[in-house]
């Protein structure tokens, strides 16, 4: 008999577990700019083909610059990026704050032994790390994947981050016996993460601390919350989490 089934949580990082997002598009355009020598106009992320650091700064270099990047302009930017994030959260650290209630709500993740819990962000690794580090928030020890490019240098996407992230955890917490994983749950807060738990046909929860909805429930979110501070709240939304769907449905907003 195999041994019982868990359920998998893959989180987000920047506008999921940390508020980040303001500091991290402004210090991202900046590097843009910076490395590639454009001036640029405010960016809407969601109009972008990857919504990763690596797509991102290829995308952005195409567009403007009229070229694709060379690896190494695509490294510069990476560290132009993280250099600003330091600069800026050193002087201003609450511009990365944690989300209210990450620190219980994964500690009680942690003491459940039917759960998985991982990390898959669009972010480079080094400036998720920056972000997390002035949040004050630690994923140590969980299995994470970040924006990278893949064997053929091309950006991973994000449906290709989220499942290099379970495969890590089906293989560190279920000794490789997929057959282990019950259900799967990824929490995001853009459009790009509601279209990824779509087409990998996982749950989907929400999750909008501006309290901006319309884009999530739009692509079919469910269910769209604020935080992490109702455990309860969140904890029922894992166990409801259906997968985005063409036509939302009218759930109430916790």
């Amino acid at each position: 008999m195999r041994s019982e089934t868990r359920d998998v949580v893959i989180f987000d990082v920047d506008g999921t577990l940390i508020r980040s997002t303001g500091v991290d598009d402004e210090c991202l355009t900046a590097a843009f700019s910076t490395v590639f020598d454009v001036e640029l106009p405010r960016l809407d992320w969601a109009d972008f083909t990857h919504s990763t650091d690596q797509g991102l700064s290829i995308e952005v270099c195409q567009r403007w610059a009229g070229r694709t990047p060379l690896p190494e302009e695509v490294e510069r930017v990476k560290g132009v990026f993280v250099e600003l994030l330091r600069a800026e959260l050193a002087v201003k650290p609450d511009r990365s704050t944690p989300v209210p209630g990450v620190h219980a709500m994964l500690d009680a993740l942690a003491e459940r032994p039917h759960m998985a819990v991982g990390v898959a962000s669009g972010a480079w690794p080094e400036s998720a790390e920056v972000k997390l580090a002035a949040a004050g928030v630690s994923i140590a020890g969980l299995p994470a994947t970040f924006s990278h490019a893949d064997a053929l240098g091309r950006p991973a996407t994000r449906p290709q981050i989220i499942r290099s992230t379970l495969d890590e955890i089906v293989r560190g917490a279920m000794d490789g016996d997929a057959r282990r994983v019950g259900r799967v749950v990824y929490i995001g807060d853009g459009v790009w993460d509601a279209r990824a738990a779509r087409e990998l046909g996982i749950g989907f929860v929400g999750l909008r601390h501006d309290r901006d909805e319309s884009r999530l429930r739009a692509l079919g979110a469910g269910v769209v919350l604020h935080d992490f501070s109702n455990l309860s709240v969140f904890l029922d939304a894992l166990a409801h989490a259906t997968p985005p769907r063409d036509h939302p449905r009218h759930a109430s907003t916790c």
